[in-house]
């Protein structure tokens, strides 16, 4: 198991400070102008791309123009390229079918001033030109259940605009609920073939999943397939079986890799270890070693994960919780009892 069992000597509440949790912008709220763009958005690429009304992919959103239709944006101070520099966001008015294009016309500005002071880029013909010699990003809605969720089987859906648990998405209609996916070619039971699944949700953090059809030879035979499922019966609804629930799952599940050799994080285990309980919200977890608990705080910047571990037990998960502390302002050289947090790097796609 990837940790490194250290004391923490602040507490909770410190943690969640020096994560910034609830921190305030310029942006705070649902301005006008961004919430036609809020969502999470496939690029032409075929990476997904996040916009709040605070944040957009990693930056802070810290000004905006919603006439104009313009944000600036602030790198992170952990960004590799422009740490803590400004960049300037564009975007086009969103089509019927809630596509848009958006441009960064400039970036690596020292202040936000100087952002919402550079020049224009070109909107008059965006999927061809206009931003910088080359065309503006076009966005589609990404896949509605776009995420890590946790089921009541003891494994992760992972789903995206473009995989499905291993399955590569082929296509997917939201207002219908349903994916098309392909297995993959060494897949124990239904090499390359295809399959059809649909959804209830989200609703509330949750989702309910149901593969309608599988082990089809093409695409277009998977879409043609009947759905047989009964959203009114999720005991017994999906071709006699439950639906299954699924929940927002452990933002840190993958595969990672450090100093002290690989580890796979899922809802349920780190490694060998059972995973109690998780919060996404104040990253942090709590290990079961059997009637003990170990408290993990973590720090998620792009694909490396910094990780704090209480080096003591306690005798339930609060009780962990509680007496979990760490500083993350700086984890690469401090914080966790005096030492640096422990470093992982992402070894799969997101």
């Amino acid at each position: 198991m990837v940790l490194s069992s250290r004391a923490v000597s602040t507490s909770l509440l410190a943690l969640s400070l020096a994560l910034g949790l609830g921190a305030c912008s310029e942006a705070e709220g649902d301005p006008a102008g961004l919430a036609s763009i809020t969502g999470r958005w496939l690029n032409a690429w075929g990476y997904e791309e996040t916009i709040s009304a605070t944040a957009w992919n990693d930056g802070a959103i810290v000004a905006f123009d919603p006439e104009a239709r313009v944000a600036v944006v602030q790198s992170p101070a952990w960004d590799p390229y422009t740490p803590g520099k400004f960049a300037r966001h564009e975007w086009t008015a969103p089509t019927a079918d809630g596509t848009f294009f958006y441009c960064t016309a400039a970036f690596g500005l020292p202040t936000a001033e100087a952002a919402l002071a550079a020049p224009a880029a070109d909107a008059t013909d965006p999927g061809n030109g206009g931003c910088g010699g080359f065309s503006w990003t076009h966005l589609t809605p990404a896949i509605a259940v776009s995420g890590r969720w946790a089921t009541d089987f003891a494994f992760d859906e992972v789903v995206s605009s473009t995989a499905w648990t291993g399955a590569t998405v082929v296509s997917y209609d939201n207002a219908a609920h349903v994916a098309i996916s392909q297995l993959p070619a060494d897949d124990e039971y239904n090499p390359s073939k295809f399959q059809k699944t649909v959804w209830i949700g989200p609703t509330d953090g949750e989702v309910w999943f149901c593969t309608v059809a599988f082990g089809l030879d093409t695409a277009d035979a998977a879409a043609a397939a009947p759905d047989t499922s009964d959203p009114a019966d999720l005991d017994a609804g999906c071709g006699g079986f439950g639906w299954t629930h699924a929940v927002p799952g452990l933002a840190i599940g993958g595969d990672w890799t450090g100093a002290d050799g690989d580890v796979t994080i899922t809802s349920q285990a780190w490694g060998d270890a059972v995973i109690a309980s998780y919060d996404n919200d104040l990253r942090s977890l709590v290990l079961a070693e059997g009637d003990d608990y170990r408290g993990v705080a973590w720090l998620l910047r792009g694909d490396t994960l910094w990780v704090c571990v209480g080096d003591s037990t306690a005798a339930s998960s609060a009780a962990a919780l509680a007496g979990l502390a760490a500083n993350a302002a700086t984890p690469e050289a401090g914080g966790c009892a005096g030492h640096a947090w422990t470093e992982l790097s992402r070894q799969d796609a997101l």
